[in-house]
């Protein structure tokens, strides 16, 4: 356990394929599965999505009327893999979700009754992993860490500030100021600007 705690910390996400990532996923899902009842891995679908910027991730389930289940775990592309922290934060989102995975799982196997979000069977299980996993630091309900969902944005050119907030980031192609033809540039708030 403590050599996995070791290279989750070693983890750099934005320097690592898709498989490397999957890697290290699978390896927490095999030490998880010993502290908490989890389904085979490959039930579990786990997608990267791009357009994930507000939330780190994110799970959803759903019983089918002739009894088979879907388990799906989105996962931020832009706050857990781009962004320039270590592997703890994809590792603690990537637990977070499987307590949900558990929970959703015991319900179908008929261990215990299902409860949606964060309520007493969530927070057992939570307080559980978190005793096994004490050198990654604590999994919590939400996340600790800064998400840079607003912007302010300016022109380059005219330096005129265009809007005060927008709630996404800058986009792939270029934008450009309908007066002067300046390029426009987005750049986070801090946490006193936001409010």
């Amino acid at each position: 356990m403590n050599e996995l705690i070791t290279r989750i910390h070693n983890f750099v996400p934005r320097n690592k394929t898709q498989n490397e990532i999957f890697c290290l996923l699978d390896s927490i899902y095999y030490e998880l599965s010993k502290i908490i009842i989890l389904p085979p891995r490959e039930k579990v679908e786990v997608k990267i999505s791009k357009l994930l910027k507000k939330r780190s991730g994110f799970f959803t389930s759903k019983i089918y009327r002739n009894g088979q289940t879907s388990m799906k775990i989105t996962l931020s592309k832009s706050l857990l893999i781009d962004a320039p922290n270590s592997g703890a934060n994809l590792a603690k989102t990537w637990i977070h979700e499987n307590i949900h995975v558990s929970s959703f799982f015991c319900f179908v196997t008929k261990a215990h009754g299902y409860e949606r979000g964060h309520g007493p069977i969530f927070e057992k299980k939570m307080c559980l992993v978190n005793l096994f996993f004490k050198g990654l630091g604590q999994v919590r309900i939400t996340h600790n860490y800064p998400i840079p969902n607003r912007y302010a944005v300016t022109c380059s050119k005219c330096h005129c500030q265009l809007r005060k907030t927008i709630n996404r980031g800058p986009l792939r192609r270029n934008l450009y100021h309908i007066f002067c033809g300046g390029k426009l540039v987005y750049e986070p708030l801090s946490e006193k600007e936001k409010k």
